[in-house]
């Protein structure tokens, strides 16, 4: 998200990028016949996901804080 929302603030981005993730994480719920379709594709499973985890969203909120973590680290770096 930070190479679309570039000069956007870091709270924005965070925000914007947890609310994409859990709403494709969450969309694993909805179990229609031709979302399924889609998702049995390989193209379609690695969009959407097949399976709804708890561990995900735990995932995703790690790899956000990494990302976090990761642009204060070079910004700070920059500073100098």
């Amino acid at each position: 998200m930070r190479f679309l929302f570039i000069n956007k603030p870091l709270k924005f981005v965070v925000v914007v990028s947890l609310l994409f993730c859990y709403a494709i994480e969450f969309s694993q719920l909805y179990q229609a016949p031709w979302i399924n379709n889609i998702r049995h594709t390989v193209i379609g499973g690695l969009i959407l996901g097949e399976v709804f985890l708890w561990g995900d969203m735990l995932s995703y909120t790690v790899g956000v804080g990494i990302g976090i973590f990761i642009e204060r680290l070079i910004r700070k770096s920059t500073m100098r």
